[in-house]
């Protein structure tokens, strides 16, 4: 074991997508990996269990540019002493493999090439050392050239995931197969044949060492291989290298791009409690239904109620007479759903793309602290801002919007124009369109301000930075 321990293994975590099935809780802008279901996020959940093994410093987070702080305060919230510059940010998203190809540049670049393990950020893992020790084993044929995907035994059949068949075993593994063959997401009458023949369920894990990796992209997907060159030569992946290349690759999928093409896949069975968190009939298998099949979290009251999934949040929810359903309430926007469609509530969010409700939490974490919506109607938006000691907003101004500031706790400096003056509690202060502006928290304590903004457009979107302390655009 301590030669095992010795040996180095990179984590590189790919916390992209936004996990729709799971709204109202996640959005455009909060996606899954940041919902809690415990006392971290799915996110910090996957650090926690990769950093059991694999030193803080050797972990890498692959996401969006617009997730990139709320990563980086998730994860510094469990380990202050991670290094932000591990976070790569993608200017899209562009799937999973070119994530796993940035990642395999700059593991390859910092660490060696070490055996990477490339995890979803938003899985539900049960035993964080029986994970360790899988990955360790799979580190090892990882090490002798192969590309090792974990499996996991189908509880059920399942339309939602794809399958994977072993095939002959890998001399000198004795839990490691060949990939006999992969199977896309079976319709329900395929899924309940596969389900009785020893296939897996794909997980979507993997792990692999850098340069095997970029030699199985080079040989079987050499388009793709050489539009991401410059990431792997002088350029490296600087943000300015990754937002060139971005700009001209495809978006496709690790599994698709290259996995099921090569014929160094292999496959090594999970043997722990896993889950993907796909809908929300998932907070039965989390949390554990009651004797009448209910899952309630949060303020809940029931009458005659049975198989009924409740995620409060705020207020008391009542049901009565409700059989076979989810409902999820948060702040601004409340879910109700029959059992049987909870996976089409992506194809809602898909309807309701472009409003607030699917962009954004009421209540917005922000690098500098956060906002919350007390009214949206036509033409004016009522917001609550805090801003944490010592931290400032950008730099900004607004071409459709003006906005009337008032301290309601706190001192705030604010920047109008070329000019800045104190504002204190009680006090204020008016930002007509146009005019470059600036708030700034320096007391010592929380900055409260009432900010009402009116216009003909008062969405987000309207915000031209001119400098910011985080880097954002």
């Amino acid at each position: 074991m301590k030669g095992q321990e010795m040996k180095k293994i990179t984590g590189v975590i790919l916390a992209g997508g936004a996990g729709t099935r799971l709204w109202p809780r996640s959005r455009a802008y909060w996606p899954k990996f940041l919902i809690k279901f415990g006392k971290y996020s799915l996110l910090g959940e996957c650090f926690k269990r990769l950093e059991s093994f694999i030193p803080a410093k050797n972990i890498l987070v692959v996401t969006n540019t617009e997730h990139k702080y709320s990563v980086g305060e998730d994860i510094s919230s469990i380990n202050p002493a991670w290094p932000s510059d591990n976070i790569i940010a993608e200017p899209a998203s562009k799937n999973t493999l070119p994530a796993a190809v940035i990642a395999a540049a700059k593991s390859l670049a910092a660490f060696g090439d070490e055996p990477m393990v490339i995890c979803p950020s938003d899985h539900l893992i049960g035993d964080n050392a029986a994970f360790a020790a899988t990955v360790r084993a799979a580190a090892d044929a990882a090490r002798k050239g192969f590309i090792v995907l974990f499996g996991i035994k189908p509880a059920r059949p399942e339309t939602g995931y794809g399958y994977i068949k072993p095939g002959r075993r890998l001399p000198g593994f004795s839990r490691v197969r060949m990939v006999s063959k992969f199977v896309e997401k079976p319709p329900l009458d395929a899924a309940r044949r596969i389900f009785k023949k020893g296939y897996l369920w794909n997980a979507g894990i993997f792990v692999v060492k850098p340069s095997v990796l970029l030699e199985e992209i080079k040989t079987h997907n050499p388009s793709f291989h050489s539009l991401v060159s410059t990431l792997l030569s002088g350029s490296g992946t600087t943000d300015s290298a990754i937002k060139k290349v971005y700009g001209r690759i495809p978006s496709v999928s690790i599994d698709y791009g290259v996995v099921e093409k090569s014929d160094r896949t292999a496959i090594m069975p999970l043997g722990v409690a896993w889950d993907d968190l796909g809908d929300w009939n998932s907070a039965r298998r989390v949390y554990g239904a009651d004797k009448r099949g209910n899952v309630f979290r949060g303020r809940v009251e029931s009458v005659d109620t049975s198989n009924t999934v409740v995620m409060g949040s705020r207020r008391l929810v009542g049901v009565v007479g409700i059989k076979d359903a989810v409902i999820v309430d948060t702040p601004d926007a409340l879910l109700v759903a029959s059992a049987s469609a909870s996976q089409n509530v992506r194809d809602l969010v898909a309807k309701i793309s472009g409003r607030e409700e699917a962009l954004r939490h009421s209540v917005v974490s922000r690098p500098w602290g956060e906002y919350e919506v007390l009214e949206d109607a036509p033409g004016y938006k009522v917001k609550i801002i805090r801003v944490l000691p010592g931290k400032k907003l950008s730099l900004q101004k607004h071409t459709r919007r003006s906005e009337h500031w008032l301290v309601v706790d706190g001192v705030a400096r604010v920047t109008k124009g070329s000019s800045a003056k104190i504002v204190r509690e009680g006090q204020m202060t008016h930002i007509p369109v146009h005019a470059v502006h600036r708030l700034e928290n320096v007391s010592g304590k929380i900055l409260e301000v009432i900010e009402i903004s009116r216009g003909r457009y008062i969405s987000e979107d309207d915000i031209i930075r001119i400098k910011d302390d985080f880097d954002r655009k």
